[in-house]
């Protein structure tokens, strides 16, 4: 597989860029040199099949600070990895219509030894039938960099049973 570095590269500084000249990010100015990654690799890089739900019904995500939000499960997104087929639950927001970019809140075994210990995000672009996974864009909530912050916890239904080993890892304060 070919794969072009730049688009995840890019990714990386726009939120180190975003993050230094927003007033409302979790972290500014040198903050963000606590940002940390794994080397790019496509070892985790995946192309899924993809299940639309066609009947899908709300689900509620528990919140960082106890709270509950609404997001309508979209798709089943199936991969193999290592021998083993695996399928995560892609969401969009309850209320929008939207379906364009897709929500995929996970956990993985990474989780608390090099990672975020609640789990990271991945925003996905379904195709027809198919959606690339691409865990180099994998990344931390803004919960993972200040308690202010409210953010989903990843559902069951998305634990990987081994570890991600590719986006960004555990926030380290510089």
């Amino acid at each position: 597989m070919t794969y072009d570095q730049t688009e995840v590269e890019h990714f990386r500084q726009q939120k180190a860029l975003f993050f230094r000249r927003n007033k409302n990010a979790p972290l500014r100015g040198d903050a963000v040199e606590g940002m940390n990654y794994f080397p790019i690799s496509t070892e985790f890089v995946f192309e899924a099949k993809l299940e639309p739900l066609q009947t899908a019904q709300r689900v509620w995500f528990a919140m960082s600070r106890g709270e509950a939000e609404a997001y309508i499960p979209e798709a089943l997104a199936h991969f193999d990895y290592a021998g083993n087929t695996y399928t995560l639950v892609l969401y969009r927001p309850d209320g929008s219509d939207d379906s364009s970019r897709l929500f995929m809140p996970f956990t993985d075994s990474s989780n608390g030894q090099e990672t975020y210990p609640a789990g990271r995000y991945l925003e996905v672009v379904p195709e027809r039938e198919t959606a690339r996974l691409d865990f180099n864009f994998a990344y931390n909530p803004y919960c993972a960099y200040s308690e202010q912050f409210r953010c989903p916890i990843p559902p069951k239904e998305n634990r990987l049973d081994f570890a991600v080993q590719a986006g960004e890892k555990s926030y380290q304060a510089p």
